[in-house]
Parts: C-alpha cells; structure tokens; sequence
C-alpha cells in the first residue's frame, strides 16, 4: 500500500480520471491474480457509466471483443510478473486502434508501461505477509474508480494522493 501510494501523483491521476470518465468506451483486463483488480475496477465503473467491457474470456476468446475499440476509447490492463502475453498483445492493439492504455503493474520495468506511458500506475504485489498480493491494485483501482464516480457526479477535482 505504501509503495502504491509513494508513486501517484495529482497530475497522473487527473488525467486517468478523466480518461475513465470521457472515454466513449473503456475496456478492462487482468488475467491470473491481476483478475480481481481487473473486476473491481469493472464492476465499480459498471455502476456509475455505460460501456465498461471486462474482458474475462468466456470461450477462451477475450480479444473479439476489441474488434469495436475506437480511437479515444481506454484500455485498462492489469499485468503482474511474469507479465501475461496475451494481455501484452491485446493492449498493442488497442495501442494501435488509437486507444489510450492505462496499466497497473507491479515494477517500473513491466514491458506494457511503453504502451500506457504516463498512466503507468505501479503497486508492489510481493510482500512479507503474501507471496503475491493483489492489495496495492486494488487500492489503485478503488481510487481511480472512486475518482471517476465523483467526477461523473460533478464532484471537484481529484484531491491529493498523500
């Protein structure tokens, strides 16, 4: 929690919650642990806004549903090492279909953070008490969910991290 909140900054989540809020549509994916984040999130904004896709893979096909992502829409991937290959291809072709990527990972050094830029949000998910914790993702997520509803709402601006 405390690596996850140490690395956000004001301008950085502005500017996810804002994306969150605008984007025509906004898809989510996390495979393996990264799914519950990837839920979360989901489900939060499912509550306050239309078009959230979580793409959970029914049938084992979770790429035909971005085959109707547009420029401006967001791609949220969740990813923690070892960084799952499929989510890695599908936020290149959201990338490429003019997407704007939001990635929440556990390093600095996560191959899709080339991809997501600036909105690259990082959470630690190794610990003493856990081999692998999901905790600081899903900190993130409640934060840029909780964000998003207040801006959807008309709330004020996004207060600080700290």
């Amino acid at each position: 929690m405390t690596q996850a909140r140490a690395h956000l900054s004001e301008e950085q989540l502005e500017k996810a919650v804002d994306l969150l809020a605008r984007a025509p549509k906004v898809y989510v994916m996390g495979r393996r642990t990264a799914f519950s984040p990837a839920y979360t999130l989901a489900y939060t904004l499912q509550k306050a806004r239309p078009n959230i896709v979580l793409l959970d893979g029914p049938g084992g096909a979770p790429e035909g549903a971005l085959d109707d992502i547009r420029p401006g829409d967001a791609f949220v991937a969740v990813t923690f090492a070892p960084f799952n290959r499929l989510l890695h291809r599908m936020a290149e072709k959201a990338a490429l279909s003019g997407a704007t990527l939001v990635a929440i990972t556990d390093s600095f050094a996560a191959p899709i953070s080339k991809l997501a830029g600036s909105l690259h949000f990082v959470a630690q998910s190794s610990g003493r008490a856990f081999p692998e914790s999901t905790l600081g993702a899903i900190a993130i997520v409640n934060i840029l969910a909780a964000l998003t509803i207040s801006k959807l709402r008309g709330g004020c601006g996004t207060p600080n991290p700290r």
